[in-house]
């Protein structure tokens, strides 16, 4: 054999193994895995570049570029050791969240460095929302939510008198819903409608502490679990729609939204529960393996469900009956919430520090309602009013036979 004919043959070997390599990805399998080295509950955020934004529980935020790598690393200090406060996007790319000193911070993205950082009087458990003119929103353990500028100016404040552990929700017309805990009892929660301006529109109260954060379905029904076990759906007008009593363990995880208006959202029992519009419960599986579920659902374009458990598993859920389509095992729980890229891979975070990026089958985020945590892979927490589709009608294998 030739050398022209040697090399040739070499390079057909080398081209096949790695097309059979390329062929072997299947959902559920792993892309790659970035160490934070720290303890992480937080959720990505994904920038349209493919750049993801994550704070650890010691105060450090990494960005990691899209093919696992570090790009930057910015460390709060030990002031604000603490961090619960997933980030948020905003249009230029500045990476806005909280912390428990009390602090807003507003980084840039292309090293970290601090634009500002603005001060609360307690500790931000809540993560911000965003909205079109670049006001940034966030809830503070002072009772406050709290409007700030593009530049780190406050623009107002409007007193609730409660811990606002939940993440704002914003609607189209400017309003900003956000739930917050009784800080003399801790029992008790209220869903707060608040105006562009700051001025409380109304409240709905709770039998429960709310961790959950509101989702915004397309007739502005507002969604939210509670710690009296019960999911509520509420009017705009701050009137009850329906309230589903069947979850039996408190519920803080956050909701999300399919294209067909299903609600999709975790237990503390460890039961991810599928709610039709109407207040129907359609299905409720065990997953977790009866540990909690603090991970809000993500929805693929597909329709797949995705959502993390503490039982140290990211699951791929069919949503037609709950069924298992596979389930990618990491070495601690997963409060963090899925996040889902254009390319359709699946970006989440375990206790032990790691953020994994995983294969999946869906092309894409769903184009629904309210499809993820905090809406979208920014994290802007901005409803869209997307439309919803009529459910297709299952017709029975004896009906469909009589029929024809």
């Amino acid at each position: 054999m030739g050398k022209k004919a040697l090399v040739l043959s070499l390079q057909c070997v080398v081209l096949a193994l790695a097309l059979t390599g390329a062929a072997r990805a299947a959902p559920g399998d792993a892309k790659w895995a970035y160490a934070t080295d720290d303890i992480v509950t937080t959720s990505p955020a994904l920038a349209p570049d493919g750049t993801l934004y994550i704070g650890t529980l010691f105060g450090v935020f990494h960005a990691v570029n899209p093919d696992g790598t570090q790009k930057w690393v910015f460390d709060t200090a030990m002031e604000d050791m603490f961090m619960y406060s997933s980030p948020a996007l905003g249009e230029d790319g500045t990476v806005y969240a909280g912390s428990v000193g009390g602090k807003l911070y507003a980084l840039n993205p292309a090293d970290g460095s601090p634009k500002w950082a603005f001060e609360t009087g307690a500790a931000i458990m809540s993560s911000p929302a965003i909205g079109p003119g670049g006001t940034i929103y966030v809830g503070s353990d002072d009772g406050n939510l709290y409007a700030v500028d593009a530049d780190g100016n406050e623009k107002w404040r409007v007193a609730l008198g409660n811990w606002v552990s939940s993440s704002p929700a914003l609607d189209l017309d400017g309003t900003v819903y956000v739930g917050a805990i009784d800080a003399t009892t801790a029992i008790i929660g209220k869903l707060y409608a608040i105006d562009s301006n700051g001025n409380i529109k109304w409240y709905f109260t709770t039998e429960g502490p709310l961790d959950s954060s509101p989702a915004v379905g397309t007739d502005g029904t507002v969604y939210l679990g509670s710690g009296d076990t019960k999911l509520y759906a509420v009017n705009p007008d701050g009137s009850r729609k329906w309230v589903l009593f069947e979850s039996f363990f408190p519920i803080r995880s956050s909701p999300a939204i399919d294209a067909y208006g299903t609600i999709y959202v975790g237990t503390d029992l460890g039961y991810l529960l599928a709610v039709y519009p109407n207040g129907i419960l359609n299905w409720g599986v065990p997953l977790s393996e009866g540990g909690p579920i603090y991970s809000s659902p993500a929805v693929g374009a597909d329709g797949i469900i995705y959502v993390g458990g503490s039982g140290g598993f990211l699951y791929a859920v069919n949503p037609e009956d709950g069924s298992l389509k596979w389930a990618f095992e990491v070495a601690d729980a997963i409060e963090s919430s899925p996040v889902i890229g254009p390319d359709g891979t699946v970006y989440v975070a375990s206790q032990d520090g790691i953020l994994h990026a995983v294969e999946s089958a869906s092309p894409g985020p769903a184009a629904t309602p309210w499809p993820m945590f905090r809406h979208d892979p920014r994290h802007t927490g901005r409803a869209d009013r997307t439309p919803v589709k009529p459910k297709p009608t299952r017709v029975p294998p004896i009906l469909f036979l009589l029929l024809h």
